[in-house]
């Protein structure tokens, strides 16, 4: 009888143990940040930024894997100043910014990854005649 308690058991933990929970995880593949309109529209390389549009930096996070995601904090940085995002799921998130006057750039902390846009404001016009 105590043979049989002790062949059911190991059957049970050896069925168990083989199912890893860490194969049911998605592995983040990569991240990549992007200058774009608060659409989501991209920014095409030599636009003229229009002061009067709305802009953001997209956060895109692609995953590798099967099963669940859990919770990633993404770090980055708009001009010097630390930002954070958190991704439930891969996708893509769209996050509102101001451009400042002059460069500005995004980096993403994990893989240093960079983005840059250059924003000039016009002066004062006077009309000469």
């Amino acid at each position: 009888m105590k043979t049989r308690v002790y062949i059911v058991v190991t059957t049970f933990l050896i069925l168990f143990s083989s199912c890893s929970k860490d194969d049911d995880k998605l592995q983040i593949a990569s991240i990549e940040i992007n200058f774009v309109y608060v659409d989501g529209t991209p920014i095409s390389t030599g636009t003229c930024i229009n002061p009067s549009s709305k802009y953001a930096i997209s956060v895109q996070v692609i995953s590798e894997g099967n099963g669940q995601m859990n919770p990633t904090q993404i770090e980055y940085t708009l001009n010097g100043v630390k930002h954070s995002t958190t991704f439930n799921s891969p996708g893509t998130k769209i996050l509102p910014v101001v451009l400042i006057n002059g460069p500005n750039i995004a980096q993403l902390s994990d893989n240093g990854a960079t983005k840059s846009i250059n924003y000039v404001t016009q002066g004062e016009f006077k009309l000469v005649r």
